[in-house]
């Protein structure tokens, strides 16, 4: 595994030894792009083909997360259907990176039909994936959430978190004995892009058979500040026969609890000095109505 690109780097020199690497690697015209993903985006060509690149980097130091990332992510491209997949150009488990035909990573689809479209795929494509290959959520993947909510609260980013957990506990049975179907865990439309008229999905590193709740809850979250798409999305989920109000408002919950802890917790010094994101405010909002509404 490559370890050479860590935090402390200064911005221009991760970019310079970015750019040296993938060249060594017989990619051209790269370039590293801005973003809020905690992995390195860039833009490359290869044998006149046009790449989108992603770098896999460590979570809190830990080079085995890149490993277990990556497998997830292989397992994915070798068992997904083809006609919701980006093509690859190249995985490079060793070094931690995966290549793909380019798409425009932070260009973001604003319209209703686009979300018909993906809602298709959601929730009439996910339910017959043969997802078995990936593992599944479990009661354990609650627990350290558990520890960060307690965490949140000791930085006095949420309160009671004993209430909130109480609520999760009360709702074990409901949790566990769901149907667990192919869930991708990052579903938003920073993944989802549409190659030649057709939604094609991406970054798969979390990816687990969960219930549909978890992907229909990452969604909303994501498109709660446009009125017409969260419309449009919410007739469209509520009408599936997968659908659980209160399992929705858990999923919600345990959502925007991880990436209020990404952000918050983990990343703190970013907000300190650029300020709380929208898309992160967005999540400390669907945090409290989801708490609400279950505490209700």
């Amino acid at each position: 595994m490559n370890e050479k690109f860590t935090a402390e780097q200064t911005p221009d020199k991760k970019e310079a030894e970015l750019i040296a690497f993938f060249e060594s690697h017989g990619y051209e015209n790269v370039q590293l792009i801005p973003h809020r993903n905690r992995n390195d985006i860039i833009h490359a060509t290869k044998n006149g083909q046009e790449c989108f690149i992603k770098k896999l980097n460590p979570t809190s130091g830990a080079e085995k997360s890149v490993s277990k990332k990556m497998d997830t992510e292989s397992a994915c491209y070798e068992n997904l259907p083809e006609d919701i997949l980006i093509n690859v150009v190249e995985i490079n488990a060793d070094e931690g990176y995966i290549v793909l035909g380019r798409v425009e990573f932070d260009e973001i689809e604003e319209n209703e039909q686009y979300i018909e479209d993906l809602a298709d795929v959601e929730l009439n494509k996910f339910p017959n994936i043969d997802a078995s290959f990936l593992p599944e959520t479990t009661w354990e993947d609650y627990e350290k959430l558990f520890i960060k909510l307690k965490k949140l609260e000791e930085a006095e980013i949420i309160e009671d978190a004993d209430a909130i957990i109480q609520i999760f506990e009360s709702k074990k049975e409901l949790i566990e004995n769901v149907k667990k179907i192919f869930s991708q865990q990052d579903f938003n439309r920073s993944n989802i892009k549409k190659v030649d008229g057709q939604l094609k999905i991406f970054d798969f590193e979390e990816s687990r058979q969960d219930n549909a709740m978890a992907d229909m809850a990452t969604m909303s979250i994501d498109i709660r500040n446009n009125e017409k798409l969260s419309a449009t999305y919410k007739e469209r989920i509520q009408a599936s026969e997968s659908y659980n109000e209160e399992l929705f408002n858990l999923m919600t919950a345990k959502r925007a609890a991880l990436v209020m802890y990404a952000r918050l917790y983990a990343r703190g010094d970013e907000i300190e000095s650029a300020g709380i994101p929208q898309f992160v405010q967005d999540n400390i909002d669907a945090f409290h109505e989801a708490v609400d509404k279950l505490a209700a």
